[in-house]
């Protein structure tokens, strides 16, 4: 029979891992992206605010957030730092800095109607977590 030490370190070992797992749970489908109607109009077009999180329940941040978008179009200029064309149908936010927990990037678009804006990929930064890209 094991000691009360044995049965301790047991335990730790596997709320380490179960953590570590929870950690690697967090990915690009953690960001949320929502698109609402303005009351504004730019160049005779509706305007949209379009709001991504990241909603990872960790503390982990992601970054390289890429979305992705078929033919994206907008009458009204937006920053490249918060939202750049990065191939075809798919689009840089932030300039691919940090998303940490809970951070959000906010830009505007204006078109005749909204686009379905879809996260495609990111990396993820988990200090502390082994297997993260940190």
């Amino acid at each position: 029979m094991g000691s009360a030490f044995e049965c301790f370190l047991t335990i730790f070992l596997f709320t380490l891992l179960a953590v570590k797992g929870d950690a690697q749970a967090c990915d690009f489908k953690d960001m949320s992206i929502e698109t609402q109607k303005t009351n504004r109009q730019v160049k005779g077009k509706p305007e949209w605010d379009v709001k991504v999180q990241n909603n990872c329940a960790l503390n982990c941040s992601q970054y390289n957030v890429v979305v992705s978008c078929n033919n994206f179009q907008s009458v009204e200029k937006i920053d490249p730092d918060l939202f750049r064309s990065a191939g075809d149908n798919i689009y840089l936010v932030a300039g691919g800095g940090y998303f940490g927990p809970h951070a959000q990037v906010v830009f505007s678009y204006a078109w005749d109607s909204a686009f379905d804006i879809k996260p495609y990929s990111s990396k993820i930064r988990c200090p502390g977590f082994m297997g993260s890209d940190d």
